[in-house]
C-alpha cells in the first residue's frame, strides 16, 4: 500500500486551501485504491471493509468541519491516517486467515512533543501506556504502526518521513525487545545501492558505529535515528529481505567480528561545494588549517 502518503498529502493540500469538495474527490480515490486492496485480500470483502470504512468516515468529517490554521499539525492530522488505515488492513486480513493479533493505535501509545512532523518521543510516559497496551503471555502478535504518535493533549503526530524504522527501534527499546528485524526489498545492508551500482556485496555484520556512520552519510537503508535506541539497550538489529525470508540479511549490533572490508558506495546528488577563506593567507599559517577545516560540501535543493 505504497504511496498512501503522498496521495494524503494532496488531499491535505486542498484542505489548507479551503477546497473540501477537491480535497474529498482525493479522498475518495484513496479509499478505492484501499477498497481495491481489500476486495482482493479478503475472501468475505466485508471483514475488510468494516476495518476501514470508520476510518475513512473520520477523515470525512475531519474534512468537512475541521480549522485549517496550522499546516505542520493538519499534515500530522490526516496523513497519519495512513498508517492507520493499512495496518487496519493487515490486522483484519490476519484475523481472517486465521492468525490472531491485536491490532494497536500508536497515537494513544507513543506519547510525543508537539514538533509536529518530526516529533520526539517521550520515552518514559510511552513506555508506561506500551507496557500496559501489550502482555505477550496472552497474545503473541501485534499489529501497530510506524512514523505516528500523539502529543500528551491527544493531537497526532509524526516522527518525520521514513520514520517507521525509528519507531521500531523506539518500541524494541521501551519492550526491552530481543532483536528488533526491518524487512526491506534488498537482501540486507550492502555496499552500494543495487538500483544504481552493478554486482553489489552483502554486509553481513556492521556495529552500531558503522550503521550510523553509512545513514549520515547518506545510505538509504536505515533511517538515521533508528540506532540510538537499541544501542542504548544493546539490542541487535537485523535487516533481511522479505522476498527471501530464510535469507539471513545483516545485523547491526554491539561488536563484529570483523571490520567492514569492502568499499562502501554512496551517491549523492545535487551538491555544491562551499568554501569559506581569508583572502590572505601571509600573516599566519593557521588560516591555512583554518580554511582546509570549513571547506565542505552541502546539499542543494534547486
Amino acid at each position: 500500500m505504497g504511496k498512501t502518503t503522498n496521495a494524503m498529502e494532496v488531499v491535505l493540500d486542498y484542505f489548507m486551501k479551503t477546497d473540501k469538495a477537491a480535497a474529498l474527490v482525493k479522498l475518495q480515490e484513496v479509499e478505492q485504491y484501499h477498497a481495491e486492496i481489500v476486495a482482493e485480500l479478503f475472501t468475505h470483502t466485508e471483514n475488510g471493509l468494516k476495518a476501514v470504512e470508520p476510518l475513512f468516515d473520520e477523515l470525512k468529517i475531519y474534512i468537512n468541519t475541521g480549522i485549517a490554521d496550522n499546516y505542520d499539525r493538519c499534515y500530522d492530522h490526516l496523513v497519519s491516517y495512513g498508517e492507520v488505515i493499512s495496518t487496519s488492513i493487515v490486522s483484519a486480513f490476519l484475523q481472517e486467515s486465521g492468525i490472531g493479533n491485536t491490532w494497536l493505535d500508536m497515537r494513544k501509545l507513543l506519547v510525543t512533543d508537539s514538533n509536529f512532523r518530526e516529533a520526539n518521543v517521550r520515552m518514559d510516559e510511552s513506555r508506561t501506556r506500551l507496557k500496559a497496551a501489550t502482555n505477550f503471555e496472552n497474545e503473541r502478535i501485534y499489529i501497530g504502526q510506524g512514523f505516528i504518535g500523539s502529543n500528551i493533549n491527544g493531537d497526532p503526530t509524526t516522527l518525520g518521513r521514513e520514520g517507521s524504522d525509528y519507531t521500531a527501534a523506539v518500541v524494541g527499546n521501551l519492550l526491552n525487545a530481543e532483536s528488533v528485524s526491518i524487512w526491506k526489498d534488498v537482501l540486507g545492508i550492502l555496499n552500494a545501492d543495487p538500483r544504481i551500482f552493478e554486482n553489489t556485496i552483502l554486509i553481513p555484520e556492521l556495529s552500531y558505529l558503522d550503521a550510523v556512520e553509512l545513514a549520515f552519510s547518506g545510505a538509504q537503508i536505515i533511517h538515521p535515528k533508528t540506532i540510538k535506541p537499541l544501542e542504548n539497550k544493546g539490542i541487535p538489529l537485523y535487516v533481511r529481505p522479505f522476498g527471501s525470508p530464510t535469507e539471513a540479511g545483516s545485523v547491526i549490533k554491539a561488536t563484529t567480528s570483523k571490520p567492514i572490508d569492502v568499499p562502501v558506495l554512496i551517491l549523492r546528488k545535487n551538491l555544491v561545494l562551499v568554501t569559506v577563506c581569508p583572502r590572505d593567507f601571509s600573516s599566519d599559517s593557521s588560516h591555512r588549517r583554518a580554511f582546509e577545516r570549513i571547506s565542505g560540501f552541502v546539499q542543494h535543493r534547486p
